[in-house]
């Protein structure tokens, strides 16, 4: 058998290295003992976004923005032989957009000049991290969606009997304390009665039709409502940074206009007056790494000024019942959660550069 680092010096055994490395499941990147990318395979050119071509040649550090001195790493591991292991990388892919990946550095043994001297392996711990959260969130659906079905049967039916009963009462009370507690009564009926639904709306799956979607016009729809909601300058409501190229998606139109204005409705809410929200759309370089795998996704990020989330409540956000906000529900953020499941995406809460908070959904691509 050739010797993988001997091909990956070669303009002729590049074909024969990408054949040994393509089909690994994390990014591969061969580099020279001078820190210069020799060869790197599929999963790094879609963890990284950049084609082989370019990055061959190139000082590693540059090919991939990693946030720590990859070069004084390589020529540490090329020079003592050992093994170099960074679990909390953050790989740089462009302004304001970075991701967790763990990083492994090893030696090649016997490595000739201007071949392999060492191999990284860059695994996307972000990915991995999300799929657990995934998982966590279908549990706690699906409880939900137990106790919702009890919840509608011994609520929902007493509750329009109440209402109903409250009606009849206002037709023939003359006291005016009467009647404002009868009114009282069926605020509340009805508060508890819109509860009930919201608890629904999350526990059970949309019956939705999906058809190819046009993210940005998603996305328009949702400045028009909020713009509808108030009456101030449409700027000061949501900024606009989209990338025009991108391809539909497969979704619910209206489905996918419910999660992002409870996204950026939650943002206005966070931000200081007069402040927007940005919606930001890019072609993701990050390929999803369950289902298909080498699928390309869009991603959508709704970003806001506010005082930010701590740790704990991050954790939490898309927990049911969960809420950071006076009077809130906690089931505005779980129902985002349920419409992503829906849509095989993912979605990530970070803090945001210079302060806020980014909300990022990543939705497969037709």
């Amino acid at each position: 058998m050739s010797d993988p680092a001997a091909l990956a010096g070669s303009d002729r055994g590049e074909a024969a290295w990408e054949a040994l490395f393509d089909g690994l499941p994390v990014a591969v990147v061969a580099v020279d003992r001078h820190g210069g990318v020799v060869a790197w395979n599929q999963g790094a050119v879609g963890l990284i976004g950049s084609s082989r071509r370019l990055a061959r040649g190139q000082p590693v550090a540059a090919a991939m923005g990693l946030d720590f001195d990859v070069g004084a790493a390589v020529a540490r591991v090329v020079a003592e032989g050992t093994v170099y292991l960074r679990r909390d990388a953050r790989l740089l892919l462009g302004p304001d957009h970075e991701r967790g990946v763990a990083v492994r550095i090893g030696p090649v043994a016997a490595a000739a000049e201007g071949s392999a001297a060492a191999v990284l392996l860059i695994d996307d711990e972000g990915s991995f991290q999300r799929e657990v959260e995934r998982t966590r969130q279908a549990g706690r659906l699906e409880a939900l969606g137990t106790m919702a079905a009890t919840l509608a049967h011994e609520v929902r039916n007493p509750l329009g009997a109440i209402r109903g009963a409250a009606q009849i009462l206002a037709t023939v009370c003359d006291d005016s304390d009467g009647r404002e507690g009868i009114a009282v009564i069926l605020r509340e009926a009805d508060r508890l009665a819109r509860l009930v639904e919201q608890v629904l709306g999350v526990a059970r799956a949309g019956a939705t039709v999906v058809r190819p979607v046009n993210i940005h016009r998603v996305l328009d729809r949702v400045v028009e409502l909020l713009v509808l909601e108030r009456p101030i300058d449409p700027l000061a409501v949501v900024a606009r940074e989209y990338d025009p190229s991108l391809p539909e998606v497969v979704g619910s139109e209206d489905r996918l206009v419910q999660l992002f204005y409870n996204l950026a409705k939650n943002g206005l809410e966070a931000s200081p007056a007069g402040i927007p929200v940005v919606f930001r759309t890019r072609l993701s370089p990050v390929r999803v790494r369950r289902g298909k795998e080498g699928a390309r996704r869009l991603s959508v990020a709704v970003i806001d000024r506010g005082a930010g989330l701590t740790e704990a409540a991050r954790e939490s956000l898309f927990t049911p019942f969960f809420t950071t906000k006076e009077g809130g529900t906690g089931l505005g953020l779980a129902l985002c959660a349920r419409i992503v499941e829906e849509h095989d995406g993912e979605i990530e809460v970070r803090p945001q550069r210079g302060g806020g908070t980014r909300v990022e959904v990543w939705l497969p691509l037709v």
